[in-house]
């Protein structure tokens, strides 16, 4: 949520929200106590809390009829995140980043949604062994070849510990986030939104091998900037 600013020194519960901004005069400032809420001797919490401010005030504007294509997946995660359930597990303990790229200059825009996990959730190719069951892969899809749901696709992820099984059913995940990226049904009749998006496809890369050429040419999936306003 970059709304929020962690403020660890302060404890675990407390941030900093950005949507509360207000400018004083420093001799207001000055004579108050004060208490800093990161460790002014760590510069990587430095770093962490100018990046976190940074990506509050620096978020890319997505286009307005491009936003209610990537709001499913903004609603799927706030919805799971703080669950108990497998997706719920899955966001904490293996996904690092959602990305958007496309070339933002030619419409309609051909989506990718980079889904990045920790390196050590994903094997490596030296740990794969035979050919997946195809019973395992019976799991990940329906009978004409779709993709299951994002929760379902997290049940099966978290149900086993195979390193091949493991790579399919996360590399299954990325397509599943793309694959439910539609607009809502209210959306049917915006010729505007309908055909902003030609393609959404979804790739999965472990966080130590995401280039930095693909940083430059995608967004972050900021959730809070997909909020929909009261009353839309």
């Amino acid at each position: 949520m970059p709304r929020y600013v962690r403020l660890p020194k302060l404890g675990s519960d407390l941030f900093a929200d950005m949507c509360l901004l207000e400018t004083r005069l420093k001799e207001e400032l000055r004579d108050l106590p004060f208490a800093p809420g990161i460790d002014l001797e760590s510069n990587e919490r430095q770093r962490d809390f100018s990046l976190a401010i940074t990506r509050w005030f620096g978020r890319f504007p997505f286009p307005d009829e491009v936003v209610p294509w990537l709001r499913p997946v903004e609603e799927e995660i706030r919805k799971k995140y703080t669950k108990q359930g497998a997706l719920g597990q899955v966001l904490n303990d293996d996904v690092v980043e959602l990305r958007v790229e496309t070339d933002w200059r030619a419409k309609p825009y051909a989506l990718v949604l980079h889904l990045i996990v920790r390196a050590e959730s994903l094997p490596t190719l030296g740990d794969w062994g035979d050919a997946a069951d195809p019973g395992f892969l019976a799991k990940l899809r329906d009978e004409d070849g779709n993709v299951l749901k994002p929760s379902t696709i997290a049940d099966v992820l978290v149900g086993t510990t195979d390193p091949l099984e493991r790579s399919l059913a996360f590399d299954a995940l990325s397509e599943a986030f793309a694959s439910i990226c539609t607009p809502a049904a209210r959306h049917a009749g915006d010729e505007e939104i309908v055909t902003a998006v030609s393609s959404i496809e979804g790739k999965l890369w472990p966080d130590d091998e995401f280039p930095l050429s693909q940083v430059r040419k995608s967004e972050p999936l900021d959730l809070e900037y997909l909020s929909e306003t009261s009353g839309d």
